[in-house]
């Protein structure tokens, strides 16, 4: 069986309006929410990011408008992960990770039918951080990053695979 093919991979980042290249990576400063015009129910995305000005990196999934979606943070100390629906954020869901937050740190997020589970890897093993399963099943959606006004993220790999 052939592998397949990313649905979406790093530069065609570059097709979405804010990037630029620099450092052997992709660099957005800013622009709230960045989406890639991907819609997925299932799939497999993997990334390696790195925060270059901010207090942390934010990414989302099952985005549908800017007032329902699935809201994933690392901060610090923790990955944090909260619901938004219809505006309004559910009690957040924090796991400490132990990584450094200005990285580069690679993150694996597997969407499948009932849920979303989200990894890092270390020292070439997968790590899984979060398994979250809403009721009914994720919903179907984009993923894409928010970053707050100033904030600069730098992508270094990034994939969606289809599932």
């Amino acid at each position: 069986m052939q592998p397949q093919a990313p649905l979406f991979q790093l530069d065609d980042w570059m097709k979405v309006r804010g990037w630029t290249r620099e450092n052997g990576g992709l660099v957005h400063q800013g622009g709230d929410f960045v989406l890639a015009p991907v819609e997925l129910s299932t799939g497999n995305i993997q990334f390696t990011i790195r925060l270059r000005r901010g207090k942390r990196i934010e990414w989302v999934l099952g985005y549908r408008d800017p007032k329902n979606y699935y809201l994933f943070q690392i901060d610090e100390t923790n990955l944090t992960r909260t619901e938004v629906i219809d505006g309004k954020h559910s009690k957040p869901f924090k796991i400490a990770h132990g990584l450094k937050r200005d990285g580069p740190n690679t993150f694996g997020v597997d969407l499948y039918g009932k849920g979303i589970a989200t990894g890092v890897l270390r020292a070439g093993q997968w790590i899984q951080l979060d398994n979250f399963q809403p009721d009914g099943g994720p919903a179907a959606g984009q993923f894409g990053f928010h970053i707050p006004g100033r904030d600069q993220i730098q992508l270094d790999e990034f994939r969606i695979l289809a599932k």
